[in-house]
């Protein structure tokens, strides 16, 4: 957003919405706010939860040093290495 704040609007609930409800619902609010950024989120059904911390994570590291950015990317980089090294649990038979 080019005039003041950029903000971001998550609509909750979402997993009591169909597609169609869910569409409308986001048409209408995007109408309303003007601008910035309208998602749908559930935290039951996680809908929205990875784009809503990939724009929390995108606002802190912009407002971070330049040190402290290529830190930051180092430590997710290191982290997302972590999780695909890990080993899945065993099943029980």
């Amino acid at each position: 957003m080019q005039d003041g704040l950029d903000f971001l609007v998550l609509m909750t609930k979402a997993d009591k919405l169909n597609r169609a409800e869910g569409q409308k619902a986001l048409s209408i609010a995007r109408l309303q706010t003007g601008g910035g950024t309208v998602s749908l989120f559930s935290s039951l059904k996680k809908t929205g939860v990875d784009d809503v911390s990939l724009q929390l994570l995108k606002w802190a590291r912009s407002g971070l040093p330049q040190a402290l950015q290529t830190e930051l990317d180092a430590e997710i980089a290191s982290d997302n290495e972590e999780d695909f090294e890990e080993e899945p649990p065993a099943l029980d038979e």
